[in-house]
């Protein structure tokens, strides 16, 4: 016999049980029609392996869309991810109503990733109307603290890529027939395949390339872009790839801060010239206006200058001593006295009488006194020399007639 849900969980004692469990039923058949996913690791704050991007587009024609996802990851040498530098994922999307490669682009967004990511998918199935305009980049990074052992990434690309039209053959690099994988999910990149196959390929409209890249055992990593896409008439296809395996670089240390420039002096002097005051700067000659003749020596303040610094002071060379030049004694002459009829004999000075009021000074009198001695001492020579030549003459005469 069957038992309702209600009924059977009143028979057993439970009725409050009834609203929890038809609250978990409504809540799982909500979650199953709306076809919600469960929080994402990069919801929940842990950026997921998986990047997906401008996937599944439709087929809307003349559209253009350009997409780009960019993977740095820093890893430790057992491949997961290191504590330090912080790895990161930036997606960006340009996508408008042209198709002539200039959509407008919006902000790049930046996440940083909390577990190294792997794989990359981007731009599949993505606008196969015609006259569109498909361009994607993928560039991952991996910056390892030790070199790991690493091989050549394995590719599938262009293939089912039959290009028409003015662009025909298109341009893949590496060819198809160099493919080294069989297919997309079992390459390391596959790419370009099934795309662009629509007709009228303008010229330089189908371009893929995969530069050269590895993998490694440690951390395989795996690119899906451009496949069954672009593949209405005229439609542009431009993808490319990239993964490569480096050494994380040594971190490089920031540079010493700039010594502090030395302080610019510069020296003003104040002179007055002509009437003017003229201002001296830097060798410099300008007139300086506001100061009179009587001010320009001390009415301006000159740009303070930095403060010396003190040096020893210059210790003076001994010089020396002059050495005296000898000194020539001068040779006295041999004085030869006077015969005694010649030699003058001082007249005594008379002290002349107190003046009186009405005689001259006392100077006058002397001056008077010493002409008069200076005049009787050559009178008495005169006469001395008259009297010598008298007797030279006559006195002889005198003998001779005395004799007769």
């Amino acid at each position: 016999m069957s038992m309702s849900l209600p009924a059977f969980l009143k028979s057993h004692g439970r009725p409050w049980l009834l609203p929890v469990v038809v609250s978990a039923f409504v809540l799982a058949a909500m979650v199953l029609m709306s076809g919600a996913k469960p929080a994402s690791a990069a919801n929940a704050g842990v950026a997921p392996p998986l990047v997906e991007h401008c996937n599944d587009s439709g087929a809307t024609a003349g559209m253009e869309l350009r997409c780009t996802i960019e993977i740095i990851n820093y890893l430790n040498a057992d491949g997961t991810l290191a504590s330090s530098p912080a790895s990161t994922v930036t997606i960006t999307v340009c996508e408008a109503a042209e198709s002539a490669g200039t959509a407008p682009c919006a902000a790049p967004i930046t996440t940083t990733s909390l577990v190294p990511l792997t794989t990359a998918r981007q731009c599949n199935a993505a606008y196969h109307g015609g006259g569109s305009w498909i361009e994607c980049r993928v560039s991952i990074i991996n910056y390892w603290a030790t070199a790991p052992a690493t091989v050549a990434a394995t590719i599938f690309q262009c293939s089912g890529s039959v290009i028409l039209g003015p662009g025909a053959p298109g341009s893949c690099d590496p060819l198809e027939a160099a493919n080294t994988a069989a297919s997309t999910a079992t390459a390391t990149i596959g790419q370009c395949n099934d795309s662009g196959y629509g007709g009228g390929t303008p010229v330089g409209g189908f371009v893929c390339t995969i530069s050269l890249s590895t993998t490694t055992a440690l951390l395989p990593m795996h690119v899906d872009q451009c496949n069954d896409s672009g593949y209405g008439g005229g439609t542009v296809v431009r993808c490319s790839t990239r993964i490569l395996n480096l050494i994380t670089p040594a971190p490089v240390p920031a540079p010493p801060p700039p010594a502090p420039a030395e302080p610019f002096v510069q020296t003003y002097t104040l002179v007055c010239y002509e009437g003017e005051t003229i201002l001296i700067r830097d060798g410099d000659w300008l007139l300086y206006p506001g100061f009179t003749f009587g001010e320009c020596l001390v009415a301006a303040t000159p740009t303070p200058t930095a403060t010396p610094v003190p040096t020893a002071a210059p210790t003076a060379a001994p010089t020396a001593s002059p050495t005296a030049l000898p000194v020539a004694v001068p040779t006295p002459l041999p004085v030869t006295p006077l015969p005694p009829a010649l030699q003058i004999v001082p007249s005594p000075i008379v002290p002349s009488p107190a003046g009186t009021g009405n005689t001259a000074p006392l100077n006058a009198d002397r001056s008077v006194a010493w002409v008069l001695w200076l005049g009787s001492i050559i009178l008495v020579g005169l006469v001395s020399i008259g009297a010598r030549s008298v007797t030279r003459r006559y006195v002889p005469q005198s003998r001779h007639h005395r004799d007769e």
